[in-house]
């Protein structure tokens, strides 16, 4: 596991426990590792040398570390190499430097090789292992951000002291380290969103061939896609490894970013990187639908479902609310989807609810708001018809109470509680008329019902 050295902390850790006081005369004083240890004083020496030598510490503005030093064993041999990051001040044509300081059985640091690097920033660095599986040499996939908008990929293994460049520097969108082949080997997916008179919007798809990342595939992004928003690996229902890329589409007419979301889908078809979901005529994934949240997991099975909104009835027709069911699906590899769970999906109110998917056409929602005291309550009531020509029914009703009372309101007039956080209280109704038609009971409505958690953290 990485292990990133926080310095700030570490520094001022060392001098409360020596009950030093000190003035910070400049910024790399910061950086200073603490005194505890022959090992980290043969590092700061290190990082000292090349401080001296004309070099400022840089962050990376983000990936595996966003500190100007991190602490990692890239081989393997138990002993931690040091990975600094650094600008050159005097400029230059590769101003941006990525020092590897390796450490030999006495605890000795002593610089490895350097990485140099154009731009005005290191944007990432992810440690990862392009080649020889998991058991192998960690590798370093870096970005560099050139200006504002442009950024630059290159791959770098460390072998008998030098550090071997693994790819060229190409320029991209966004990128991904994913195995899609399941060999315990990482490969490269590499985004290109803005199509240009030379270029297409398309995932390009790298494999390690004799040290060197080769481009072995390419597959087409969906057309409409406007933006690349979040990026996971997921799993087909065929439990095949998937690349799932989603973002908004452009509005047809006037190819501004719409509120409806596209997932391409990138998996191998018989060793073929492929868009799975692509509609060739079109250009376009299958997946696109009228974005209300993300594509997850949502039933915990370990395959990747689409969630596709379904618009339920509303009980008032006088009312503008909108009511959404979703019908999740998942997708195989030749682009065909089978529904895995339908929940109603109340993002307003942070939950869903998991329906019986012949409800859909069934049920009628209503909203209820009410305040009561210091306690403000948002209900949705659900109601059933069982017919075309029959009357609704009352089935049950779920409520948020948040306020100093919540608690209370949350076991009044014959509700019982369904979760609680630290701001808000869920419960529940359970009307007789459930019961008698069979429909539902208090605990099927308790497994039903779930929070929304935040999800798709920024990839």
């Amino acid at each position: 596991m990485n292990r990133t050295v926080l310095l700030l902390s570490s520094l001022m850790l060392a001098l409360l426990l020596t009950g030093c006081s000190t003035t910070v005369s400049s910024p790399e004083d910061y950086y200073r590792l603490p005194q505890a240890s022959e090992e980290y004083e043969s590092l700061e020496n290190c990082l000292q040398d090349a401080l001296n030598s004309g070099y400022e510490y840089v962050s990376p503005l983000k990936g595996d570390t966003t500190q100007p030093v991190s602490v990692v064993d890239l081989d393997g041999d138990g002993l931690d190499e040091a990975v600094a990051f650094f600008r050159d001040t005097d400029g230059g044509e590769n101003p941006l430097k990525i020092c590897l300081y390796q450490q030999n059985g006495d605890g000795e640091y002593s610089l490895l090789t350097t990485i140099e690097g154009q731009g005005n920033a290191i944007n990432s660095v992810t440690f990862c292992q392009l080649d020889g599986g998991t058991d192998s040499v960690e590798e370093l996939l870096v970005s560099w951000q050139i200006s504002s908008s442009v950024y630059t990929l290159s791959a770098y293994s460390v072998e008998d002291g030098a550090a071997v460049q693994m790819m060229d520097f190409i320029t991209y969108s966004r990128y991904s380290v994913v195995d899609l082949d399941a060999d315990g080997t990482n490969e490269l997916v590499v985004l290109q969103s803005s199509a240009t008179d030379t270029t297409e919007k398309q995932a390009q798809y790298y494999v390690c061939q004799e040290q060197r990342m080769v481009l072995t595939g390419t597959a087409p992004l969906s057309q409409s896609l406007s933006s690349i928003d979040h990026i996971r690996t997921g799993v087909l229902s065929g439990g095949e490894a998937a690349l799932f890329v989603s973002g908004y589409a452009a509005d047809s007419t006037s190819n501004e970013s719409s509120s409806d979301q596209i997932t391409d889908i990138f998996a191998l078809v018989d060793g073929v990187f492929t868009s799975v979901a692509l509609n060739d005529q079109s250009g376009d994934s299958s997946t696109l639908h009228y974005y209300l949240t993300n594509d997850q997991d949502i039933d915990g099975d370990g395959v990747w479902e689409i969630p596709f909104p379904t618009l339920l009835n509303n009980f008032d027709t006088d009312s503008t609310d909108t009511f959404y069911a979703l019908q999740w699906k998942q997708y195989d590899l030749t682009g065909e989807t089978a529904l895995s769970t339908v929940t109603y999906y109340n993002g307003t109110d942070g939950w869903y609810l998991v329906l019986p998917e012949e409800w859909l056409s069934s049920l009628f929602l209503v909203r209820s708001d009410t305040t009561s005291g210091n306690t403000v309550e948002r209900g949705i009531l659900f109601y059933y018809q069982e017919s075309e020509d029959s009357g609704l029914i009352p089935l049950f009703a779920i409520y948020k109470n948040t306020g100093t009372n919540r608690s209370e309101r949350a076991v009044a007039d014959s509700r019982f509680s369904l979760a609680e956080d630290s701001s808000a209280t869920y419960s529940a109704r359970l009307y007789d008329s459930a019961a008698e038609y069979g429909l539902l009971d208090k605990a099927a409505l308790e497994e039903r019902f779930c929070l929304i958690e935040t999800n798709w953290a920024e990839d």
